[in-house]
């Protein structure tokens, strides 16, 4: 037993080495395969709804067509929902292989791959012949199940934050995208447009610089600029936007006013006053 739990160690080392799933669930089956004399095994994963096939392997390496299909109510599915080891001496008139092909009458377990008290898969450990299990091989897969089990939640968090990260790269990349087509629309526009943020002008376009001129682009009195540009007979009218603005806190407030360009010259104009939570 000591050998064998050396053994264990160093597959812990092996399966634990990369954080790809696939290689992780590769590492497993063969560890498993060097462990005890089975024909093939097969990993199905659980996200606590729905199980999928993993992976597959055989002993001898030889290509097979890999069991992958989960019957209702079948050992892979009863393993799953119980989290319990299910050990079948021989398929052959077993009540979980009642419709199952004829062919199968060997031995097989199916071993729940538990995190803690989370399955996140199952394994089914498949022999040639009806078998009768010692206790010692059924303890030794139990202990490489809760090592295998370990790992694929680890290969599952890995996959999910590098999928996060590639999921948000390409977020920024098509909100910067779409914040170039934002500006070269504005900037082509005819109308005057500026925008203001934090006292601050964060977009002014070619048509906004024609009508007035320089523009400084920090603006820490927003009142008093505002007033500048605005004739006369629209002050009352600016100065109670800002007013309307300042003390309901709405989430916009928006009026049209009359202003005075570079040139002396009186523009309609538009304004928006806008918060963000």
């Amino acid at each position: 037993m000591q050998q064998t739990l050396e053994k264990l160690m160093q597959i812990n080392l092996g399966i634990t080495r990369s954080l790809s799933l696939p290689d992780v669930l590769d590492s497993i089956l063969g560890a498993t395969l060097t462990l005890v004399p089975a024909l093939d095994a097969h990993i199905f994963l659980f996200d606590g709804r729905a199980l999928t096939f993993g992976a597959a392997k055989w002993a001898d390496n030889r290509e097979e067509t890999p069991f992958t299909v989960v019957r209702p109510g079948g050992l892979t599915a009863t393993v799953a929902r119980t989290g319990e080891t299910v050990i079948v001496n021989t398929m052959h008139n077993h009540p979980l292989f009642e419709n199952a092909s004829p062919d199968w009458a060997g031995g097989i377990l199916g071993i729940p791959l538990k995190a803690g008290n989370t399955v996140v898969g199952v394994m089914n450990v498949a022999y040639e012949e009806p078998r009768q299990f010692p206790d010692e091989e059924i303890q030794v897969l139990d202990l490489l199940a809760s090592q295998a089990a370990i790992a694929i939640q680890n290969a599952r968090l890995y996959e999910k934050a590098r999928q996060e990260i590639a999921d948000r790269k390409q977020t920024e990349t098509f909100l910067r995208e779409s914040e170039q087509k934002y500006r070269t629309l504005v900037e082509q526009a005819n109308e005057a447009i500026g925008l203001l943020y934090n006292g601050r002008f964060e977009i002014i376009n070619h048509r906004f610089k024609d009508l007035f001129g320089h523009v400084p682009i920090h603006i820490p009195n927003l009142d008093k600029w505002l007033l500048q540009i605005t004739a006369p007979n629209s002050r009352q009218t600016i100065s109670r936007l800002l007013q309307q603005f300042s003390l309901t806190k709405e989430m916009s407030v928006s009026g049209e006013f009359t202003a005075i360009d570079a040139h002396d010259k009186q523009r309609e104009m538009a304004v928006s006053f806008s918060s963000f939570p």
